[in-house]
């Protein structure tokens, strides 16, 4: 699992827990190398949810670095094609960005009305693997800045497709 997931220790727990709900539903108790290839992704290489997690989890210096090789080497689809056409890499960035923020201020919301965690994966804000990651950014993220960063998102798609430089306009909101 290390080869695939790498030496982060929360991103490890996380896939363990993945692998836990999935080993529960089937009603198995082996974990081999079929169930880890089925359950994990391949972590290692940068992705757009990458930069989401460092950045909501207030590692901006990481954030900044995954954005750096983000836009240096691209990224994977779902199809399997590589993307490296910056607009093509910075547009869904902010997107995902900007559900996570609405899933974060969601989850500000019912804390405030004195709900916890057990009724966001409920809600279906977040799902049970991502629990402690959410929790994290939910943290390290309060309603302020989810309300700064909605706009300055705003404002880096509104630049991008302008014609600002994608990659110039994620690394602004990124090093925020």
């Amino acid at each position: 699992m290390h080869d695939r997931v790498g030496p982060d220790l929360c991103a490890l727990d996380e896939e363990l827990e993945k692998i836990k709900t999935y080993l529960a539903a089937d009603n198995l108790d082996v974990v081999d190398d079929k169930t880890v290839i089925a359950v994990t992704g391949d972590l290692r290489e940068d992705s757009m949810f990458a930069v989401v997690d460092l950045f909501l989890e207030g590692r901006r210096g990481d954030a900044v670095e995954a954005v750096e090789r983000l836009f240096e080497k691209g990224y994977h689809a779902d199809n399997g094609s590589l993307v490296v056409e910056p607009a093509s890499i910075a547009l869904p960035l902010i997107g995902s960005l900007l559900a996570r923020l609405r899933s974060l201020r969601r989850a500000h919301a019912l804390s405030a009305a004195g709900a916890g965690a057990d009724e966001w994966v409920r809600e279906g804000i977040v799902k049970k693997p991502f629990l402690s990651r959410f929790s994290r950014q939910l943290r390290a993220t309060p309603l302020p800045r989810i309300r700064r960063l909605l706009g300055r998102l705003y404002d880096a798609d509104r630049m991008i497709k302008t014609g600002a430089p994608p990659r110039y306009c994620v690394l602004l909101l990124v090093a925020e």
